[in-house]
């Protein structure tokens, strides 16, 4: 991982994470390897909080949390993924797992004892690991030139990938290059307000946010979606007779931009507003949903439409 930052008087800063992925031969990775490598991206700059993050939001606890588990454990933060995976109710507690490993038995021999899927467990990991290993490069200004105007800008590139198969790659889903599900390739987020005093003691302001969202994929294996056999439940097809055997759809999400203005005045502690949010009443889709696989049902969840009203607020 390289990090490079640069800064100016005014705030600017650009970094770069550059995180080299990791390739497998013909047999699959092993547990230890894959905890390994994520170790290997928790040593680079910045690592700590990639990896520290990822491992949170996976397993749905707070840093702090894991903090104190590897501190009691002594585990790096791979092995602690796996642990914690592998004591996912019923199973056993973390300490019992953590003294199987500290023993000498291996994590596939621990997961079998335990009767866990050995090759969803080996998958959840990989995935994990090729989440943490990704390029990124991230650009943020932010400028105040005179007291009237301020405004920021954030932008990222993210081309993160899977880097290897899980065989068969026609019922996994995952294969190399694939790109990896959720994230946009591109995105931006921008903001402006222009404020002025319209009496003594009152602020009125002008606020703009926009936000570009590059086009992904929801979950992997959805690059090999695009067609659904309609009669593919046989005899049981419903609607059956059909006017065509197949339905093609692009399951990449397309890029959506949004935008949002609001006016108000700030006097005291009172804060009055009228805000517009979707101004252009985008129709984004946010995320492709589906029943028994596609065979059921398709579809997209959307964004809220065009909305406005007021709001007021107060400090205490």
């Amino acid at each position: 991982m390289i990090q490079f930052r640069w800064a100016a008087s005014s705030l600017v800063a650009i970094t770069l994470f550059l995180a080299v992925g990791f390739t497998w031969g013909a047999d699959p990775p092993t547990l230890e390897e894959l905890a390994a490598a994520i170790e290997k991206v928790r040593t680079g700059p910045d690592g700590e909080r990639i990896v520290a993050g990822h491992v949170s939001r996976k397993l749905a606890m707070s840093v702090e949390v894991l903090r104190t588990q590897r501190a009691r454990t002594g585990l790096n933060w791979g092995d602690l993924l796996i642990a914690n995976l592998l004591c996912k109710p019923p199973g056993p507690t973390l300490d019992h797992v953590v003294a199987e490993f500290k023993g000498g038995a291996g994590w596939a021999d621990i997961a079998r004892h335990h009767n866990v899927n050995l090759d969803q467990l080996r998958s959840d990991v990989q995935l994990s690991q090729q989440a943490c290993a990704q390029a990124v490069i991230e650009v943020e200004f932010a400028a105040a030139p005179t007291r009237h105007v301020d405004f920021a800008v954030s932008t990222s590139f993210n081309d993160a990938q899977l880097r290897s198969d899980v065989p068969p790659v026609d019922v996994t889903g995952i294969a190399s290059g694939d790109r990896l599900p959720t994230v946009p390739k591109f995105q931006l987020a921008t903001a402006a307000t222009y404020q002025w005093e319209v009496k003594p003691g009152a602020l009125a302001y002008l606020t703009g946010t926009y936000q570009h969202i590059g086009s992904r994929y929801t979950q992997v294996g959805d690059q090999l979606l695009g067609t659904l056999d309609l009669a593919s439940f046989g005899g049981n097809t419903i609607g059956a007779p059909l006017t065509a055997r197949t339905f093609t759809y692009d399951p990449k999400l397309p890029a959506y931009d949004l935008l949002n203005l609001r006016v108000g005045v700030r006097r005291g502690i009172w804060d009055i507003a009228v805000f517009m949010n979707n101004v252009t009443d985008e129709h984004a889709l946010l995320s492709f949903d589906r029943e028994r696989g596609t065979r059921a049902r398709i579809g997209y969840l959307t964004n809220t439409p065009r909305s406005f009203g007021v709001s007021s607020r107060f400090d205490f």
